[in-house]
Formats: C-alpha cells, structure tokens, sequence
C-alpha cells in the first residue's frame, strides 16, 4: 500500500511539474497559453490567471516534493485538488459555452478542451485525494520499492501529459471514434 500512495503522490508531483514546465518553456508557449484562458475566461486578465495558474501549479508540485506523510506533501495535495476541481469547473463551463480552445495544460497540445481533459483531471484528483487520504500511514519503505513507484509514476504522467495526442489518435475534432468503415 505504501508504494500505491507514493506513486500516487509522485504522479501528482510530476503532472503540476510538467503543466507548469510546459506552460512557461518559452515566452512563445506562454502566449499561446495566455490565448487559451482568454477564450475560456472572457472579460477576466487573462495574463494574470494565466501566470497564477503556473504560479499556483509550480507551488503544488515544490509542497509535494516534501512527500506524502508531510505537512508540506499534503497541503500540496489540498492545494492539488482545489486547482483540479477549478480545471473540471473551467473546462466544463467552456464546453457549455461551446468554446473550441486548445488545451494548453502541458503547453503544447492542440487538441480542443474537451471530455478528454475532465476524464484526466478527475483521475488525478482521486489519486491526489488517495494520497492524502493514505499518506500519513507511508514510514520507512524499501528504497528499491520507492524507486519502481516513482519510476511507474513517471511513465503514468508521460501516458498523462500526451493524453490529448492518445486521444486524437482515436477521436476525431467533436470527440467521436474514427471510423474504421470505407467511405465508399
């Protein structure tokens, strides 16, 4: 149990790390982040959230490098999934709203916001709810089963972080399957 808490732990970590990495990697992915929050949030500084988003996303991931049974860790969680609960409400108002946008929540993706995303952010959140839950009963654990956890959490936020390209491999624009059939 000890290994599943810590792995969840580390997911979470590495997903606000490579979000906030990926938002601020170059003026250029910044802009077109700031771009993305100016269609989902009209008539708010667009500039500003986007930099508190960032901001508030490379905190979580400093809080929870502290580890799971910390104060620090699990007010990273706290922090965690107070930002995944806004991402859900964000992305769903967007979708009412019949906003077409592209996610910019690793910086490069040009796929739309859609279900995709709100699928990822509620997985994250139960695993950043799971390791708050659990983690105060991580202690002393072998290091050699620490470092598959973390090695499994790292290749689980890769598979996380390329959803949008995962997904686009399967779905088309509006998020229906690709059809296989001949089209004559």
């Amino acid at each position: 149990m000890a290994y599943v808490v810590i792995g969840s732990h580390t997911v979470t970590m590495f997903v606000f790390l490579a979000a906030a990495a990926g938002k601020l990697r170059s003026r250029a992915a910044f802009g077109r982040f700031v771009t993305s929050v100016r269609a989902v949030a009209p008539g708010g500084a667009p500039g500003i959230i986007a930099a508190s988003t960032a901001g508030a996303e490379l905190l979580t991931a400093a809080l929870l490098a502290a580890g799971p049974a910390s104060w620090p860790g699990r007010a990273g969680l706290c922090l965690a999934l107070a930002l995944l609960a806004g991402f859900v409400a964000v992305i769903g108002r967007a979708l009412r709203r019949g906003v077409r946008v592209p996610c910019r929540c690793f910086g490069s993706s040009s796929a739309s916001l859609g279900v995709p995303q709100i699928v990822r952010n509620v997985l994250l959140a139960l695993l950043a709810g799971f390791a708050l839950v659990a983690g105060p009963a991580v202690r002393v654990v072998d290091g050699r089963g620490a470092v598959v956890a973390v090695v499994a959490a790292a290749v689980v936020t890769a598979v996380l972080a390329r959803l949008d390209d995962l997904t686009g491999l399967f779905l088309d624009g509006a998020g229906r399957r690709h059809s296989t059939a001949s089209p004559l």
